[in-house]
């Protein structure tokens, strides 16, 4: 940016680059729920472990406070698990997602995972996984914006 602070980044499911699938999901194309055109979805009665990785390289070392989208959909599991790894230690976050308000126009919402510091050149990543789920998982979206120090 031009005055030297980092930019928000944003890692949907469609970046191919940047998105590591575990187990069989299924695409689902959305564009009225979705963050964009589509997400990955997987349901409760799929057995083993799943999980969708959305992965960064980061150019510079910086605490970020991370999000992942949420679209509010029918049979929706009530818990999402997400793992966080920041290039030196994973932290496994468990969200409620009957705790999550939609506010204005949109059918989903941005739910926090927290603030994290992750280290330069490192794979860090946040993945969405199947653990506990009770319903279906949607692995979207995720944005990690900059804490300016």
């Amino acid at each position: 940016m031009a005055d030297g602070s980092l930019p928000d980044i944003l890692v949907d499911n469609d970046n191919s680059n940047n998105v590591q699938q575990i187990g069989s999901w299924k695409r689902n194309s959305d564009s009225k729920n979705s963050y964009a055109s589509s997400w990955f979805e997987s349901d409760e009665t799929e057995t083993g472990f799943k999980a969708i990785k959305f992965i960064l390289s980061f150019p510079k070392a910086n605490k970020y406070k991370v999000y992942t989208y949420v679209p509010k959909i029918a049979n929706a599991s009530s818990t999402l698990a997400a793992n966080i790894f920041d290039g030196k230690k994973i932290k496994k976050v468990t969200i409620n997602q009957r705790e999550i308000k939609v506010e204005g126009q949109t059918s989903g919402e941005w739910a926090y995972l927290g603030e994290y510091n992750f280290v330069q050149g490192s794979k860090g990543y946040v993945e969405i996984t199947n653990l506990n789920a009770d319903g279906t998982v949607i692995a979207d979206a995720v944005l990690f914006v900059p804490v300016r120090m």
